[in-house]
């Protein structure tokens, strides 16, 4: 066939004829046969890529073949589209438009909260926001793309560097004014902070206690009266401060300030629900497995993770004493896949000793946020949940606080009764996903009933 017309025509013929051998015909014939299905299917695929992608395939297969007219230089600019749709460029995603910046966080935050964006690394992405008279919020996401995922569903996503801090929670919340409905809706665990904290374990925070704030204020120290009975020292002489043994000690035996409760401290003692509204504020969701998993990945070694270590075993021999009766474990509240084994063992390094990173508790996110994924592993455990309309919620990720026997990477699902609970180390952070590529370019590439002719 020497013109387009030829082809069009040689085609509809072929196919009112029953038992034709498509890969008997030669190669020009196959990638104009091939060429024919995939321009059906790209007006049948309406936004989705993932037929168009089934169908290019065998475009790009039967291009390869000698004498196919792959050197036609229409043919040529299908192909970039094809693949620019398989693998979309990072830097052409607008960030003004997505997360944070997206018309669903404006909604969300009643346009409370404005939003500018900076990416100097088209797979790191970092948002800021002031959200009072002297404060700001930066939040870094970085691109992963997650195995296994199928062709339509296998679009990149961004993950937050860090865990959302207690200070970032609040202030996001606040600047929305949407503390009504997380106290209306009982999205945190609820109790009357002038009688006492029922929570067991660590708590980074705590509802104020005379109501000066909407939202939640940093706890003053770790563990509740109501926790550890009054009178008693929270800690053992090696970790507890020497003049006030509620409060972690540093080197010289005073008050830590990073050891203790600050408002860079994980959020934790959240709900599944808390933790989505804080990120739909943001225009954000909780990761998935497969994000988490990915994020993991990517993930650059990290030296002195926050597991739990030899200062948790001494505070295991210290809550052990008589005088408090068996009420209190450094693990209380803590978050338990249903089946596992009570354990009190603790990390080992190489040589067998006792692991120890310093930190009892939870180490404080980094003051400034980073371009790397820190504490997937360790510190607190973490929220995650399927994208499918049926949304499945997992916890993900050892903790400060957890058994080394537990897989880091596992996702533990949970009941519909735990999906309302909290949890003394579970926390979360945020994602995003990386806009569909857009079929119109490839639209204009098959336009116009062209073939790969002879002429």
């Amino acid at each position: 066939a020497k013109t387009d017309a030829d082809v069009a025509h040689a085609i509809a013929v072929r196919e009112k004829v029953t038992g034709v051998v498509t890969d008997r015909l030669p190669a020009r014939g196959r990638l104009n046969r091939a060429l024919h299905a995939l321009r059906a299917t790209v007006a049948a695929a309406g936004d989705d890529p993932a037929p168009v992608l089934a169908g290019a395939s065998r475009v790009r297969e039967v291009a390869a073949l000698p004498d196919s007219g792959a050197a036609d230089p229409r043919v040529a600019a299908l192909l970039a589209q094809v693949e620019a749709v398989a693998r979309p460029d990072p830097g052409a995603a607008d960030f003004a438009r997505l997360g944070p910046m997206s018309d669903a966080a404006r909604a969300a935050a009643g346009n409370r909260l404005q939003w500018s964006v900076r990416t100097d690394d088209p797979a790191v992405v970092a948002y800021r926001a002031q959200v009072n008279a002297t404060e700001d919020v930066t939040l870094v996401f970085r691109r992963v793309v997650p195995e296994g995922a199928s062709a339509s569903t296998a679009r990149a996503s961004y993950v937050l560097t860090t865990e959302i801090s207690t200070g970032v929670f609040d202030d996001l919340l606040t600047a929305a004014g949407r503390w009504a409905d997380v106290r209306t809706k009982r999205m945190l665990p609820a109790y009357d902070p002038t009688r006492g904290d029922p929570r067991p374990g660590p708590r980074t925070w705590e509802w104020p206690r005379y109501g000066r704030a909407p939202g939640i204020t940093r706890s003053l120290v770790w563990l509740s009266g109501d926790f550890v009975p009054p009178g008693l020292d929270h800690y053992p002489e090696s970790i507890g401060s020497e003049f006030n043994r509620s409060v972690i000690r540093d080197a010289a035996g005073e008050r830590s300030e990073s050891l203790n409760p600050t408002r860079r401290q994980p959020m934790q003692y959240v709900t599944p629900a808390a933790a989505q509204l804080a990120a739909g504020v943001v225009g954000c969701r909780l990761p998935t497995p497969a994000e988490w998993a990915a994020a993991l990945k990517a993930a650059e070694p990290q030296a002195g993770a926050n597991l739990r270590d030899r200062t948790w075993r001494l505070e295991l021999d210290h809550l052990a004493k008589p005088q408090f009766n068996g009420r209190a474990r450094p693990d209380a509240g803590g978050f338990v896949p249903v089946g596992e084994k009570p354990s009190d063992a603790v990390w080992q390094t190489a040589a067998g000793a006792e692991y120890d990173d310093g930190v009892l508790w939870f180490r404080e996110t980094p003051a400034s946020a980073p371009q790397t994924f820190v504490d997937l592993t360790g510190n607190v455990g973490e929220l995650v949940a399927d994208d499918a309309a049926a949304g499945k919620v997992y916890v993900i990720g050892s903790s400060s606080m957890s058994p080394p026997t537990r897989p880091a990477d596992k996702a533990f699902a949970l009941s519909k009764e735990q999906t309302e609970g909290a949890w003394s180390d579970v926390g979360f952070r945020l994602a995003f996903t990386e806009p569909a590529p857009t079929l119109d370019k490839l639209r204009e590439a098959v336009a116009g009933g062209w073939y790969a002719t002879a002429k």
